[in-house]
């Protein structure tokens, strides 16, 4: 199965916010933004120009660099973007 047919398959009627780390271009993400409109997606990856749309937020950040995201979103994912992380023990 594909990673991206896997996580269409895990937003449910219960998930509302999805978060991509690494997520390049946003690309996948807005895919998602736009087949889920009562979800909101957000992205983060240091290259990325920020973008802010309705149920779509791509920022540039490095997943180091995000604190305390615990309990803020329903479904947190990053698809080849692992071995790019200087501290993956933070990110974890």
């Amino acid at each position: 199965m594909e990673i991206q047919t896997f996580i269409r398959e895990k937003i449910r009627e219960d998930v509302l916010r999805v978060l991509e780390i690494g997520s390049g271009s946003g690309y996948f993400l807005r895919e998602l933004s736009e087949e889920f409109p009562s979800v909101s997606f957000f992205g983060i990856d240091p290259f990325i120009t920020e973008v802010k749309k309705e149920n779509l937020h791509l920022l540039p950040l490095k997943a180091e660099d995000i604190p305390g995201i615990e309990g803020w979103f329903d479904m947190i994912f990053s698809i080849h973007s692992f071995h790019h992380l200087h501290n993956p023990e933070v990110f974890i």
